[in-house]
């Protein structure tokens, strides 16, 4: 694997890399190249929606370990220039956030605040998909 290209981005390329080494000649080169230009530039654009949304997560939870669904979408709807009040029309809401999260494989849990039982999301299920996806930087 180039150096640079690690998590997503090398599982992503590793069958690729392999079938170029497989195949010899000029190929192991050019594809080397073509990982390095297209994660480099993938991570020069803006990032996908679901990205977005696992940022924005990881800046909402901050050091919190558990959040109701509830209080995820008000802090959510709240940072500026985001795009969790306006998704074809309307905000995001619980279903929508549970199913934006369904690829990252987060489902929404019972989670105890004060004396309530609520649904909501732990730290712990996102960490994964936080780790995998936001950049390193974001773990500073």
């Amino acid at each position: 694997m180039p150096d640079g290209i690690e998590d997503r981005s090398a599982d992503v390329w590793e069958s690729l890399l392999a079938v170029a080494d497989a195949a010899g000649g000029v190929w192991p080169d050019q594809a080397r190249n073509a990982c390095i230009t297209l994660v480099a530039e993938s991570r020069s654009s803006s990032p996908s929606l679901g990205i977005r949304l696992l940022g924005d997560l990881k800046q909402v939870f901050g050091t919190e370990d558990q959040m109701s669904t509830f209080e995820i979408l008000n802090a959510l709807h709240t940072i500026e220039e985001a795009p969790w009040l306006e998704l074809r029309g309307k905000a995001l809401d619980a279903r929508g956030l549970s199913w934006r999260l369904r690829p990252y494989n987060v489902s929404p849990r019972d989670v105890r605040i004060g004396d309530k039982a609520l649904k909501g999301y732990y730290a712990t299920d996102l960490w994964d998909a936080w780790e995998r996806y936001l950049p390193k930087e974001d773990f500073a």
